[in-house]
């Protein structure tokens, strides 16, 4: 989706939604250490309810629900760190600007064999990069798809004049605003 459309919350509600029909044990990835404490962690604890606010520990990443529900947080800087662990729920934020992206996935993959029926929630904005579209063509993949303008009613309208103004029409707004994934190569000859 494009910025500013919701993307982190629908994350987070997700998570939260998961934990409470049981998930236990809960990836939360985000590009570098201060998106998962800033980002992550902080909308996890903004959207949930009083009595269901998880306490939190910082470096490493713990997040510990009242059900007892553990999510341990990692970065897409270091995809070993996913080597050991294993989960039932992943949720991975912005992996279309990870240096590291094919390597955090490949190494996800192997980690997501707990429980029943194991699932990863990808929230982006997109790029054109290999492995964002094999996660889109693969089988059981749900794609939903949202503009930044999907979303105005919750943002102010001096952001989305400007943004209109600036960007509308450009192969950046295409990408950031309207969220497609770009294969045309400006300059390019074929």
């Amino acid at each position: 989706a494009g910025r500013g459309f919701g993307k982190t919350e629908a994350g987070a509600q997700w998570v939260r939604q998961r934990v409470r029909d049981g998930a236990r044990k809960i990836a939360i990835i985000a590009e570098t250490q201060k998106d998962l404490e800033e980002v992550m962690v902080a909308r996890l604890i903004s959207i949930s309810p009083s009595d269901e606010v998880p306490s939190v520990r910082y470096k490493p990443v713990r997040v510990i629900w009242p059900n007892g529900a553990l999510a341990l947080g990692y970065n897409g800087t270091e995809p070993d760190q996913l080597r050991g662990p294993e989960f039932d729920t992943a949720w991975v934020d912005e992996l279309c600007k990870y240096a590291c992206a094919r390597e955090t996935w490949d190494m996800l993959q192997f980690t997501m064999r707990s429980g029943d029926d194991p699932r990863v929630f990808v929230t982006t904005t997109p790029r054109p990069i290999p492995v964002l579209r094999e996660i889109i063509a693969g089988n059981g993949t749900v794609v939903s798809k949202g503009s930044t303008m999907d979303n105005a009613a919750n943002l102010t309208p001096k952001f989305l004049d400007g943004i209109r103004s600036k960007y509308e029409g450009t192969r950046l707004g295409r990408q950031e605003i309207n969220a497609e994934i770009l294969d045309d190569f400006p300059g390019a000859l074929w």
